[in-house]
């Protein structure tokens, strides 16, 4: 994140200019840590400057769970799509951010503050549908405000890589996955239009 959160100054950020968004709610964590591989033979590759040694190994299925292979694999396939609208998500925040972050300090004159001020606020609301731009880094983050598709994905993913064993997603997962695709799809199609304001095009002719 390159943007302080509304109304706070005090965020602190690396040496390169941005912070981490950072969700502490442990819900949230394990749906950031992908699939599991489907059980079967594999090949290990390790490369030392010329020198390449490979091994084969075997993943075996935990006896322990009911889930069969045909599950693992609904399941393996279901969180790589879930990866991918993940990333997608934090595609669209980092444009967002980077142009909210151009923005700050560039004008000349009252008018095109006021038009730069504007833009922001258009793209910070769209931006707060993404995630939850209150964020701050501090561990209390976790209960003052609702998660957003970010985090609402990344809990979806959870309940599988943490909770799920070896089933396959149920359908109200599979559902859910599909209402936050479409809120996903419906910001990103604003963001777009939003690029072909005419604002942008007069940024273009002061540069």
């Amino acid at each position: 994140l390159r943007v302080d959160p509304l109304g706070i100054d005090w965020v602190t950020y690396n040496k390169d200019g941005w912070r981490q968004l950072r969700t502490w709610d442990l819900d949230v964590n394990g749906g950031k840590l992908g699939p599991k591989v489907i059980p079967g033979k594999y090949i290990a590759v390790l490369q030392i400057d010329d020198n390449i040694i490979k091994q084969t190994f075997n993943v075996l299925k935990d006896p322990n769970t009911a889930g069969t292979i045909r599950d693992i694999k609904a399941q393996f396939n279901f969180l790589l799509n879930l990866r991918e609208t993940i990333n997608e998500n934090v595609t669209l925040i980092n444009k967002i951010e980077e142009l909210r972050y151009s923005l700050q300090n560039n004008f000349s004159s009252k008018k095109e503050e006021k038009a730069a001020r504007d833009m922001d606020m258009r793209l910070y609301e769209i931006e707060s549908h993404l995630f939850d731009v209150k964020l701050t880094g501090a561990r209390e983050d976790a209960f003052r405000n609702p998660n957003k598709i970010y985090g609402r994905l990344a809990a979806l993913g959870s309940d599988l890589t943490r909770f799920g064993a070896d089933f396959k997603p149920t359908n109200q997962q599979i559902e859910v996955f599909k209402v936050l695709s479409d809120r996903l799809e419906k910001q990103q199609k604003d963001f777009n239009i939003l690029m072909k304001d005419d604002y942008w095009d007069s940024e273009k002719n002061k540069n």
